[in-house]
């Protein structure tokens, strides 16, 4: 039994809302497991108990696994909240300070006003701090690093670019068949090539691909692979990618790294079935998981 848990036995069960000291604990605690984070900004089960337990022995209280876990994702949606509101609103006339929040420079209420009506969950932080910010962003920056070597992640593949089989193995090419140098007869090489015969494919005709008599022959067309944009991916094509970049990088601007958003930015760009493949999915979640498998699968 770990030191953490140790503690459960005299501790009381705490339902109460949560305090600044136990919340400051809490992300203390996350702060020096950060490489333990999965890349969709969660922790492993094991690390909420390690939680419980540490609160447990520091303020005699209990919170369960499940407690540490949700107030782990409100501080999330928190963090994501004021990083949208600094990213959008603040600027020179108007400031931010983790302790005291956003400040209205002179003139600009009808601004914020016409603000609140895209999101109304910044009001909550005018005059109002979020003195977690900088640590959040600290843990959540991590989240990704080590996502390919912890318990129970299974290796990147690395998946080399090939064409269809058809591009990878193409048919031979037709050639003109061998004069023989002597034949058994004594006829002479000029005499030998009139031998040859009349409809023999030549090296032109395979690369025009004039159908010749009895047949056609016509050069390899191997169809576009994942990474290879078809000629006639027109404006539907360039809607879709556009569609697709736009959603993740709305969705998982918190969720990759700069390396990995660009990988799948350019994904999109490559491979518009991709980009199409995202978009149909109709659930977050679902669009999160597929970012993440496929990521995996890319170098």
């Amino acid at each position: 039994m770990s030191t953490g848990q140790n503690h459960f036995k005299d501790a009381k069960i705490n339902k109460s809302n949560w305090g600044e000291a136990e919340t400051t604990a809490l992300v203390a605690f996350l702060l020096d497991r950060k490489t333990d984070i999965h890349s969709t900004g969660g922790f492993p089960t094991e690390t909420w108990i390690g939680a419980s337990g540490s609160l447990a022995a520091i303020h005699r209280t209990t919170r369960s696994p499940g407690a540490c876990q949700g107030k782990w994702n409100r501080l999330r949606d928190e963090y994501k909240a004021v990083r949208r509101l600094k990213s959008d609103f603040v600027d020179d006339t108007n400031r931010w300070t983790d302790d005291k929040g956003l400040t209205l420079g002179q003139g600009q209420e009808e601004r914020w006003d016409k603000y609140l009506q895209v999101d109304p969950s910044a009001a909550a932080y005018l005059g109002i701090g979020f003195k977690h910010f900088s640590t959040m962003r600290e843990i959540l920056s991590t989240k990704s690093k080590s996502s390919g070597a912890r318990r129970g992640r299974r290796p990147r593949i690395r998946v080399e670019r090939t064409a269809s089989p058809e591009a990878a193995n193409p048919p031979p090419a037709a050639s003109t068949p061998t004069i023989p140098q002597k034949r058994a007869s004594g006829a002479s090489d000029a005499q030998a090539s009139t031998n040859v015969p009349s409809n023999a494919p030549n090296k032109k005709a395979h690369l025009t691909q004039d159908p010749a008599p009895g047949g056609s022959v016509s050069a390899p067309d191997p169809s576009p692979s994942r990474d290879v944009v078809p000629k006639d991916s027109t404006r539907f094509s360039h809607d879709v990618v556009a569609r697709a970049r736009k959603i993740v990088q709305t969705e998982s601007i918190d969720d990759l790294t700069d390396e990995e958003m660009v990988k799948i930015v350019r994904l999109f760009s490559r491979s518009p079935q991709s980009a199409e493949e995202y978009v149909e999915l109709l659930r977050e979640s679902a669009r999160k998981h597929w970012v993440a498998s496929t990521l995996q699968e890319l170098v």
